[in-house]
């Protein structure tokens, strides 16, 4: 389901739709075994200047700990919110190449066959 989402998002990669929004991540797993999950969403809120308040996994044994856990996010959430919180940006929002004007608009112009790519070689092959 997330490679789905993934897939269906791809095309906001190039612009910052979710500019300035706040997010938590509710993540169904082991994710504390996973660190490269919990550093890919810092990185994706932090290329697309979003505030990622919290990464939470259900991995936890106990309901009333993930409940509070739940709870405390929700209210970094509602704070963030009403004081217009920025969080600052890290090594994976400024060390990216796509911070070089450059690199960025040769994607940008390779932007269209990249979409396309897939299908080309669908209809190219002869398969359906």
């Amino acid at each position: 389901m997330w490679k789905l989402f993934l897939d269906r998002t791809f095309s906001n990669g190039h612009r910052t739709s979710m500019m300035g929004k706040h997010t938590t991540y509710l993540v169904s797993g082991p994710l504390r075994s996973l660190p490269n999950i919990q550093q890919f969403l810092e990185g994706k809120d932090n290329v697309g200047r979003e505030n990622c308040m919290s990464i939470i996994g259900d991995e936890y044994e106990d309901s009333g700990y993930l409940e509070a856990l739940i709870r405390a996010s929700a209210q970094r959430l509602a704070s963030a919110a009403d004081t217009n919180y920025q969080k600052s940006v890290n090594f994976l929002g400024m060390g990216l190449a796509f911070k070089f004007k450059s690199v960025r608009l040769q994607a940008y112009e390779r932007m269209p066959d990249m979409y396309i790519q897939l299908h080309k070689e669908i209809v190219d092959s002869g398969e359906q």
